[in-house]
C-alpha cells in the first residue's frame, strides 16, 4: 500500500488537488464482500488520503 500512497500523493500534489483517493481490488476467491469492502484515512506526507478497500 505505501507504493500506492506514495504515487496517489504525487500525482494529486502535481495536481494541485484538495483530495486524493487510492482504491485497492481484493481478488482473494472465495472472499465474501463484507471483507473486502472498507475505507480508512491513511497519513501520507501531511495529507490524509482516503484508501478504499474492495
Amino acid at each position: 500500500m505505501a507504493e500506492g500512497l506514495a504515487q496517489t500523493w504525487d500525482y494529486a500534489d502535481r495536481c494541485g488537488a484538495d483530495e486524493a483517493h487510492l482504491v485497492i481490488f481484493d481478488r482473494t476467491p472465495g472472499k465474501p464482500w463484507d471483507e473486502r469492502i472498507w475505507r480508512r484515512e491513511a497519513p501520507w506526507q501531511g495529507w490524509g488520503i482516503t484508501v478504499w478497500g474492495m
